[in-house]
Order: structure tokens, then C-alpha cells, then sequence
């Protein structure tokens, strides 16, 4: 008997419907990370321009100015081929996959179709909101390119600005961020950090407004001068749009995690303008794994970011003048050098941010935590000022740029990059939001420069130029401070496009990440997560392990026993429950000791005379081993391992004494393994 064919299997070499439409997903959202990229960037540059040269605006109203007139020769180039191919992409892909499940949705229940409907609704309205968007960033681009002929951004507008008005600007926007970190969970990591977590512990499951308020923050923080990096942000807004998403449409764990990275890739993608290091962040960083599963939607959503930004921002590389020259197959054991100066650079960077938030936390704690950014950012301007140093306020991409054309001295470079580090730590360690990435590429740029002037010194002319090194530096330090040589290696690598560079890349950043692996043992965004008890370099087992809670897994309203309890008593209690271990409290009910079956069974049949002699508080332990409804199961089976005792007595949070509950191993185990099956790593029997 013949059987009538399915419709999805005339496509049988095409992957699953469902993965064909996870990989129409991530187009769509490369299509939004790349347009969150660029709007941090242009209204970042708006708002700088807005802040300390208003005036620049008001000659767009004049339409015989120059800024008016370059406003509409910008405005005959704006294009709609890319975003609207993009977009095309992206639907016939999860159109595709529509079509293919077709025939199984028909034999649904009426309402699931229903979900289903307002599913793609949902795809329809963000595509339309998206295409009104890049509408929106084209003409906003327009107005940023007017105001700023020679694309120089905010930062050089900070020199030519009155002092006064920079403590002004510093003060109020330290107290808008003061304000804004409320919207920030205290207890939860933000930057690349919380995406990691997310994508570890919850399958990619996240807020949206934390995401929201840090993008916002770090727009503010950078245009009143705060020394912080935009990327970062940019991933953090591509990740949670992705789960914003992902979740709406009520993808499984597994796909929303894949969506999340799609999202991560294609940030980095346009900010750099780099796709192949879109794709690796999020597989190095993000995630943690590379797998051909995850390749194919993270590859699509890099490529289309990229392709966006391009249509956006013009298809010039982000550092238009980063050459790359090797003179002699000598130079790469300088090279090797720069490697280890990068690595050791990489480490003070780091510690020095670390430094400087626990110096915060110990001394301005008399000072209302909402006044710490503030104060932070008045220090950076006063730094800036003493110095003399303009470049370390804001993002610092023009003077990056300035060092990759070897436009700067010597003393001056060291003289920035010192500044940089501080500004940085003061900004960061105080309370500013803003990302640690584009910083730490901004430092290896300073160092490789110095070093490439040292070198040409002493060993004359026979090596390249600073801008060789700087190119190689700006991937030494970053791969140090961020634990991700591979990343920062092809990211440098796109940047320049010169195959004589992938060797000198390749040995600095390998050698930077060994130095830095010694003397941080972890990356800067895993040493973040550290501080608030998460551990991801376990796998992925692991870090389920540490996403439960003992409230999932204790046994609540158990059996306690009073102190005072005499031997007859015990017995009673002992038949009539299924426990072995109870808790002892005191007149007050509060835990005293633990008493095991165990410790019962060398008197529990004797009887006679010592049924009233003998209490619950001579045969128990008065050390007891507690722990908290709050702590996670990683560490409750610590506690638990190599142990003699079968259980740990919970306590409450807010109360050391006072038993909520009783924990076992086997609890521990069960709970665990029905966390790996909801991460998609293990199959319920």
C-alpha cells in the first residue's frame, strides 16, 4: 500500500523545518543587531555634538551653510538595495520553513494555529519596525555626517570644549547613569557578561530592560566623557533583541540559545565591520563551543549585520588607514616580544579596573551609591584636564586612528595610554556602563605604537613603522584582557586584509593569552562573573548545576524535633515519619542541633528506665551543616560530597536559625538531571 508523499519531502535535502526557520530568525536578527549598532553609534554622536557644540546643529537649519548643503548630498546617497535584500532573505528562508509545516500544523488544535498566526504577525510588525528604522538612522546618519565633515566623532570636540562645562556635563550625566543603574539588577552581571550567563545557566533567557537601560546608559556615559567602549553595548542590544524574540515566539531552549549567539555575532559584525569575527566572538565567547548546528544561523546572522551596517555606514573599513608591512622574516621574534609586553599590559588593564571598584566600594561607601558615577566621571574630566589629554575621554576612535597613521610621539602615546587605563577604571569601577572590548583594543593600539618606536630606535630601519605594531598590539592586549586569541586575531585580521599579518597576529595573541591566563586565570568577563558566583568554565553541565536553586530541590515543612525531647517521644516521631535526619530547635524554635537515625538506633530499642533519662539533644549533634534556599546546587553538593551526614538543613535567608527544609544528595541528583533535560543535554528515560 502506497502512502501518500509528505510536502517536506520533496526538500529532504534541506535541514529540518524547524532549523530552516531558526536560520530566517537569524537573519532577521542580524538585521536588527546591525541597526542597533548603528543607532548607539549615530546618537551617541549626536548627542556628543548636541552637548558641546550645539551651535553645529542650529547651521542645519540654514539652508545656505555648508552643513545644510552636505546634508543633502548625504541624503541623495542613502540605499535601501541591502536592508530590503536582507529582509527579502529572511522571509523567503521562514517562508520556507512555513510551507513545510504546513502539513503538520493542519493537523493541530485550533488554537495552537492561532499561536502560530500571531507568531508570524509578530515577525511582520518587527520587520516593518525594523524597515522604519533604518528609514529613521539614514537621515539621522545624514545630520552626523553634516555636523562632522571630517568624521573626527565626539572626542575631539571635548578639548575644544570650556572645562566648566565638562565638570557640568560629567556631574549631571554621572547622576543620570546613577539613576539609570537601577534598572540594573545589583546582584546580576550586565555588559557581554549577562549574556553568557544567560546563554549558560537559561538557555538564552533574559530581561529586555536591563539590555534597554545598559545601551542607554552607555550612550550617556560616553557623551558626557566617560572612558568606555560602545561594542560591548552593541552585543548586549543584538542578544537581548534576539531573546526578546526568541521567547515571544516561544522558541525551545536550544534554539533560543542559538538565536542569542546569532544575535551576539551579528553586533560585533557591524561595529567592526568584520563578520568572520562576529561569528567567532559569539562561538569563543558567548557560547563556548563551536558546533556545525550553531554555525549556520550564527554565519547568516554575521554576514547580514555586516551587509546592513555596510548599507548604513558606507562600505569603508571602520580604520581606513590600518596598513599592515613586514619587512624581514626577523621581525616576528619582535613580534613574539610584543606578545608577551601585550599579555602583561592585557593583566594591569584588568586588575586595574578591579582595583579601583572594590577601592569604591570600601571608601565611598558613606557616599550615596547614586552619586558614584558622577563622581567618577568628574575624576576622568579632572585627569583629562591635568594632563592635558583629551583622547582618553569618550570612545578615543579618532585617536586610535592618529596612531595607526603614526601621528603621534612617543611620550605622548605613553602619556595617553596611562591616562586611557585610568580613565577606564575610574569610569567602570564607578558605576558607568559601557563595554571593556573597543578600550582594550584602544590600549594595545598605544602599546603596539610605543613599542614599534622603541624598536625602530634600536633597531633602525630595518622594521616596520609603529602602525605595524599598533595593528598587532591592538590584538595582543584584547585577546589578553578578554581570554579570545582566535577572535582577536582574525578580527585585526579583517581590518587590515593583509595575509602577512596572520603570523605576527597568530603569535602575539597566543602569547598575550598565556601571560594573561597565568596571571588572571580567567578572562575579564569571566573574572565578572566570578564576582557574583558564576562559574563557566565547567561546561555547560556544570553551569546547569549552578543555575539551580536548593528551593528547587529541598523538601519543605519537615519534621523538627525539640531539644527537650525524651527517648520515648523520639520513637513515636521516628515510626510515624518517613525522615532520617530532624532538625533539633530550642524553647524558642530555633535550630539548635540535628539528630540522624543513626544516632537513635544504639538506644532506640533498649526501653526501660532511660525512655525519660535520656533526650534529643545527648544523642544529636549540636554542628549543624545549613544551607540557604538561595545558594545554588553546585554548592549544596559540594557540601554534600565525602560527607557522612545524608542531609543538609535549610535555613532561611534571612534568618540563620529558623528551619525551612531538609536537602539530600538524591534531591540534589534529581532536580539536576531534570535541569539537563530542559537544556536539551539529557534524555528523561
Amino acid at each position: 500500500m502506497t502512502t501518500k508523499r509528505d510536502a517536506g519531502d520533496e526538500l529532504s535535502f534541506l535541514p529540518s523545518p524547524d532549523h530552516t526557520m531558526l536560520v530566517g530568525l537569524a537573519s532577521l536578527v542580524g538585521l536588527i543587531s546591525a541597526l542597533a549598532a548603528s543607532t548607539l553609534h549615530i546618537v551617541t554622536e549626536l548627542l556628543g555634538t548636541l552637548f558641546l557644540a550645539p551651535e553645529r546643529l542650529l547651521e542645519l537649519a540654514d539652508p545656505s551653510s555648508a552643513v545644510h548643503l552636505l546634508f543633502r548630498d548625504e541624503l541623495d546617497r542613502v540605499r535601501l538595495v541591502e536592508p530590503i535584500g536582507g529582509a527579502v532573505i529572511g522571509l523567503s528562508i521562514m517562508g520556507l520553513g512555513v510551507h513545510r509545516t504546513r502539513r503538520r500544523a493542519s493537523r493541530e488544535p485550533a488554537g495552537e494555529r492561532a499561536r502560530k498566526r500571531s507568531r508570524a504577525l509578530l515577525v511582520g510588525a518587527v520587520l516593518i519596525g525594523a524597515a522604519l528604522l533604518y528609514t529613521g538612522l539614514s537621515y539621522a546618519r545624514c545630520v552626523s555626517v553634516a555636523i562632522d565633515s571630517e568624521r573626527l566623532g565626539v572626542p575631539p570636540l571635548f578639548e575644544a570644549t570650556p572645562a566648566w562645562k565638562l565638570y557640568l556635563l560629567a556631574a549631571l550625566g554621572g547622576v543620570a547613569l546613577g539613576y539609570l543603574r537601577r534598572a540594573i539588577p545589583p546582584n546580576e552581571p550586565s555588559d557581554v557578561p549577562r549574556i553568557m550567563a544567560a546563554v549558560a545557566l537559561r538557555s538564552g533567557a533574559m530581561s529586555a530592560k536591563p539590555g534597554a537601560t545598559f545601551a542607554l546608559g552607555s550612550m550617556v556615559t560616553v557623551s558626557v566623557g566617560g572612558s568606555v567602549g560602545l561594542e560591548g553595548p552593541v552585543v548586549v542590544a543584538g542578544a537581548t533583541t534576539a531573546s526578546w524574540l526568541g521567547q515571544r515566539l516561544s522558541l525551545n531552549r536550544e534554539r533560543l540559545r542559538v538565536l542569542v549567539a546569532a544575535g551576539a555575532a551579528s553586533g560585533i559584525a557591524a561595529a567592526f565591520n568584520a563578520p568572520i569575527a562576529g561569528v567567532l566572538f559569539a562561538l569563543e565567547i558567548v557560547i563556548g563551543e563551536f558546533a556545525l548546528t550553531t554555525f549556520t544561523p550564527v554565519v547568516l546572522a554575521s554576514v547580514i549585520g555586516t551587509v546592513m551596517h555596510r548599507a548604513l555606514e558606507g562600505e569603508h573599513a571602520i580604520f581606513p588607514n590600518a596598513t599592515f608591512e613586514l619587512r624581514t622574516g626577523y621581525e616576528i621574534f619582535l613580534y613574539v616580544l610584543l606578545g608577551l609586553v601585550s599579555g602583561v599590559v592585557g593583566s594591569v588593564f584588568v586588575r586595574s579596573i578591579e582595583a579601583t571598584r572594590a577601592a569604591v566600594s570600601r571608601r565611598l561607601e558613606v557616599v550615596p551609591v547614586l552619586l558614584h558615577p558622577a563622581i567618577g566621571l568628574v575624576a576622568v574630566v579632572t585627569l583629562a584636564t591635568l594632563t592635558g589629554r583629551y583622547e582618553a575621554l569618550g570612545t578615543g576612535h579618532s585617536t586610535l586612528a592618529a596612531f595607526l597613521e603614526g601621528d603621534v610621539l612617543g611620550p605622548v602615546v605613553l602619556l595617553i595610554v596611562v591616562t586611557k587605563i585610568v580613565s577606564v577604571s575610574l569610569t567602570l569601577g564607578t558605576g558607568g556602563i559601557g563595554g571593556i572590548f573597543f578600550p582594550s583594543v584602544f590600549v594595545g593600539a598605544g602599546v603596539g605604537t610605543l613599542f614599534g618606536i622603541v624598536a625602530g630606535e634600536i633597531v633602525g630601519s630595518s622594521v616596520a613603522g609603529p602602525s605595524s605594531f599598533a595593528l598587532v598590539g591592538m590584538a595582543g592586549v584584547s585577546a589578553a584582557v578578554l581570554h579570545a586569541p582566535l577572535t582577536a586575531a582574525v578580527m585585526l585580521f579583517e581590518l587590515c586584509n593583509d595575509y602577512d599579518a596572520i603570523l605576527p597576529l597568530m603569535v602575539a595573541t597566543i602569547l598575550a593569552t598565556l601571560v594573561a591566563t597565568r596571571t588572571l586565570s580567567g578572562g575579564v568577563y569571566q573574572r565578572s562573573l566570578r564576582r557574583f558566583g558564576i562559574v563557566l568554565s565547567a561546561g555547560r553541565e556544570q553551569n546547569v548545576l549552578r543555575a539551580l536553586k536548593v528551593a528547587d530541590a529541598m523538601t519543605p515543612h519537615v519534621q523538627t524535633l525539640a531539644d527537650s525531647t525524651p527517648l520515648r517521644r523520639m520513637q513515636d516521631v521516628v515510626e510515624s515519619s518517613s525522615q532520617t535526619t530532624f532538625p533539633l530547635v530550642d524553647h524558642e524554635g530555633k535550630l539548635s542541633g540535628v539528630l540522624s537515625l543513626s544516632d537513635l538506633r544504639a538506644v532506640l530499642f533498649e526501653g526501660g528506665v532511660i525512655d525519660d533519662l535520656v533526650v534529643a539533644k545527648e544523642l544529636g549533634h549540636r554542628e549543624v551543616h545549613v544551607i540557604r534556599p538561595s545558594d545554588d546546587l553546585g554548592t549544596a553538593l559540594d557540601r554534600l560530597s565525602g560527607r557522612s551526614f545524608e542531609h543538609l538543613v535549610v535555613v532561611a535567608d534571612d534568618d540563620p536559625r529558623r528551619v525551612v527544609g531538609l536537602l539530600s544528595h538524591q534531591a540534589v541528583m534529581d532536580a539536576y538531571k531534570k535541569g539537563l533535560a530542559r537544556a536539551g543535554l539529557f534524555e528523561q528515560g
